[in-house]
């Protein structure tokens, strides 16, 4: 989560990540446009759950489809 705070004139968003390497802040006129800013970032840094997950067998299910498919209606194929 990002930490909003008064700086001078403005208003200074600071981003701490654990998997990512050092801080990243800036300064803004509004506390609103820091925390809008503070959200984007933060949500531009997660990795999406489907990252995780094993990879489907895409190639498999392309042959697959097209050996039921396009391959089927040639007129070389017996």
């Amino acid at each position: 989560m990002a930490t909003i705070r008064r700086s001078g004139s403005g208003w200074q968003a600071l981003i701490r990540k654990k998997k990512y390497q050092g801080k990243t802040s800036k300064t803004f006129s509004s506390k609103a446009a820091a925390k809008l800013w503070a959200n984007a970032v933060e949500s531009s840094l997660e990795t999406p759950a489907k990252l995780d997950l094993k990879p489907p067998q895409i190639f498999r299910e392309a042959i697959d489809l097209y050996i039921q498919g396009p391959l089927k209606d040639h007129r070389n194929f017996h």
